[in-house]
């Protein structure tokens, strides 16, 4: 009898000791992937925004210096923009920093665009019509800044997306 508990002993830490290590790396597998994911789409944003060192935060001196004259500039909603086309960077006038940067949305690799969505969307902080614009909007907390996506109707792909300081055109929670 007492064989047959040393033997049922035996099985039972076996068992345990198998299971819970392969249990454990599949689990660890598994974040590892959302992981990698997160930071693929993360890095995505990032390039899209942050093109020669010109960040929201950085000088205008800076901006006209990497990019040289805009094809366009002037006044909107109270700061100043600059358009090279491809991208729209505004900047404060009190404080001469970029504060927002404005890409259109044919600019985007919609695969990868999707994703990032996807990833941002738990973090939505305002979403509905601008009825000045005439625009659906949302905006995302991301990192330190906030992406809004500017859409010409609520299912529709993006008009334009913002990666601007953080509650630019929202309060601060």
């Amino acid at each position: 009898m007492k064989k047959q508990w040393i033997f049922i002993f035996i099985v039972i830490i076996l068992s345990i000791s198998t299971y819970w290590p392969l249990s454990f790396a599949s689990d660890t597998d598994s974040q590892s992937n959302e992981d990698s994911t997160e930071d693929g789409v993360f890095s995505y944003i990032h390039d899209l925004f942050i093109t020669d060192g010109i960040d929201i935060g950085s000088e205008k001196s800076d901006l006209i210096e990497a990019f040289g004259l805009p094809e366009t500039e002037g006044m909107y909603e109270g700061g100043e923009f600059y358009d090279y086309g491809n991208r729209t960077y505004f900047v404060n006038p009190d404080t001469e920093k970029v504060n927002a940067i404005a890409l259109p949305g044919d600019a985007l690799n919609m695969d990868e665009w999707e994703k990032a969505e996807e990833a941002l969307y738990s973090s939505i902080k305002l979403e509905g019509m601008n009825e000045m614009e005439g625009l659906w909007m949302e905006i995302y907390d991301w990192e330190s800044y906030d992406i809004m996506i500017e859409r010409e109707e609520e299912e529709a792909p993006p008009f334009y997306i913002w990666l601007t300081e953080d509650s630019l055109f929202t309060e601060k929670s």
